[in-house]
């Protein structure tokens, strides 16, 4: 199992640095040699790059369903502790970068309410208020993936806890899904709880659920079939690129098509799956969430003094680098207190 997670951990490092650099393409644009390979590959992660979260909700759900499901309907672990675990493994690192990111837009003379601030701290900032119309309040702008991620490990503990018999788990899990997909789809069903960020977790969380329970039904012969619906994916994706379907269908064919095939077809061929989990990737995979939340905290920063228009594509990898070695010492610093915090105790 734990190699297991190592091999999921380096897809969310790279979907954390994906993220990263979405961020920064995003708020800083983009210039360079149009054509030239690094250029192509910044450009599109600058259109769509967003879908890297897809990979924390989709491998979250797989890896919560291998462990914990048979520990919930034994009834080793409670509502509370389950819960429990999930937040302390989340809240630390978001409660300090939220509260730096505070300190960073007081700075810049923005105005940070008493709502903004007690809705974040209470893990209340995505998908319960309104607010301007977003459903968003999220005051460090990537934290907004914490509130649908801790909704579909509350889902997933009572639908586990409840429902024993394999058929109906895996129906209402489908249910869930097809629901979801539905809602999100569907953009005037917009109320607390039910709206698109909300059901955009759910979706990735309950697909990588519905892949757990498959992946050992799949042999391998049939990996020719999943390769065949990656070769379906690139061409229905420059149908998206032309605008002919937008980011739902995009987002739902990352979760249904492209994140399964990926992770089946790279687990299953040997040479692949030694560069996945190579040395470099493994470690990305270590601090992925480190990077997921500090980059925000970086960004602010810089644009303070970078304006839009003034950033190419060679500063744009120094600027990832420089992210990664924040991340790593953050990390390094984090770990060595928590060591010598456990020693004391």
């Amino acid at each position: 199992m734990a190699k297991r997670k190592e091999f999921f951990d380096s897809y969310r490092g790279l979907g954390a640095c994906v993220i990263c650099l979405y961020h920064y393409l995003n708020t800083f644009g983009l210039e360079g040699c149009a054509g030239s390979r690094v250029y192509d590959l910044l450009f599109d992660i600058k259109n769509i790059g967003y879908v890297m979260v897809e990979f924390f909700y989709f491998t979250s759900g797989y890896l919560i369903f291998e462990l914990y499901r048979e520990k919930i309907q034994n009834n080793e672990i409670g509502l509370f502790s389950f819960m429990k675990k999930r937040i302390s493994k989340i809240y630390p690192m978001f409660f300090w970068t939220t509260m730096i990111q505070i300190i960073l837009e007081m700075i810049s003379k923005k105005q940070v309410t008493l709502f903004d601030m007690v809705t974040n701290i209470l893990l209340l900032q995505c998908g319960i208020f309104e607010g301007n119309g977003s459903w968003r309040n999220d005051i460090n702008g990537v934290t907004w993936f914490i509130v649908p991620l801790l909704l579909c490990y509350l889902l997933f503990y009572l639908i586990t806890r409840k429902i024993k018999n394999n058929e109906y788990y895996y129906l209402t899990i489908v249910s869930i899904i097809v629901l979801s997909m539905s809602v999100y789809n569907w953009d005037r069903i917009n109320i607390p709880f039910i709206n698109s960020y909300v059901v955009r977790g759910i979706m990735g969380f309950y697909m990588g659920i519905i892949f757990c329970h498959l992946e050992g039904k799949i042999k391998k012969k049939n990996l020719r079939y999943i390769i065949i619906g990656i070769v379906v994916l690139v061409i229905l994706y420059k149908e998206i690129q032309a605008d002919t379907y937008g980011a739902f269908q995009l987002v739902t064919l990352i979760d249904l098509v492209a994140i399964p095939s990926i992770l089946y077809i790279t687990e299953n061929i040997s040479g692949v799956k030694k560069v996945i989990e190579n040395k470099i990737f493994v470690f990305l995979g270590k601090i992925s969430m480190e990077i997921y939340y500090i980059h925000w905290l970086i960004m602010t920063v810089l644009t303070w003094w970078i304006k839009e228009g003034n950033v190419n594509t060679k500063e744009y990898l120094g600027l990832l680098l420089i992210t990664i070695g924040i991340a790593a010492v953050v990390k390094k610093t984090i770990d060595k207190y928590i060591k010598i915090y456990k020693t004391e105790s």
